[in-house]
């Protein structure tokens, strides 16, 4: 991102330090915070709760807490409870690594809108169809990175496929079949 002589100071302590980044939110909202401030560990702190209370709290007192602000807050926190939910996510699996890409990016703090455009534009020409921006937008709005890699080990891992090559280990993480056992959906 192209720097000028000026840049604002961080939202939540007012430093003015160089390395002051603008980190977007959902629904249009970017805000300007400062390393201790924009990295994911603090985003994510207490759920995104911190960040929101900083937030609300000082675009409160400055009368600009509109609409699209709170929405974003919200969103915010909601993005992180579902990101930290546990379920194995559906959908973009004929995109893995283009979705990989494209959160990476997002977690650089890159533009959400330039990072679509450029990566739409950079895999037009494939096989494929490329994903829609709004699935693209989604991806962002999801905020899969934002899940710290100690919770993302946690998860419970998936069924193994079975060996190709006719081992007589039995799979222990592939789930066993007991029709007695009804399954809960």
């Amino acid at each position: 991102m192209p720097r000028d002589a000026w840049t604002p100071p961080c939202a939540i302590c007012r430093q003015r330090a160089p390395s002051i980044i603008l980190r977007f939110l959902t629904h249009g909202v970017g805000v300007w915070l400062c390393t201790a401030h924009g990295n994911t560990a603090f985003m994510r702190r207490e759920g995104g709760r911190e960040l929101v209370r900083r937030l609300t709290g000082i675009w409160s007192a400055s009368d600009a807490l509109g609409l699209r602000r709170r929405a974003a807050l919200a969103a915010h926190i909601e993005r992180l409870r579902l990101a930290n939910d546990g379920r194995d996510k559906p959908g973009s699996h004929t995109w893995p690594k283009l979705r990989r890409e494209a959160e990476q990016r997002f977690a650089a703090g890159e533009t959400p809108a330039l990072v679509i455009d450029e990566l739409r534009r950079n895999y037009d020409d494939g096989p494929a169809i490329v994903p829609s921006i709004r699935t693209m937008r989604r991806w962002f709005a999801q905020g899969r990175w934002m899940v710290s890699p100690v919770q993302i080990g946690l998860r419970r891992p998936r069924a193994l496929p079975p060996d190709p090559e006719g081992s007589d280990e039995p799979n222990h993480a592939a789930p066993t079949s007991d029709k007695s056992t009804p399954r809960r959906e």
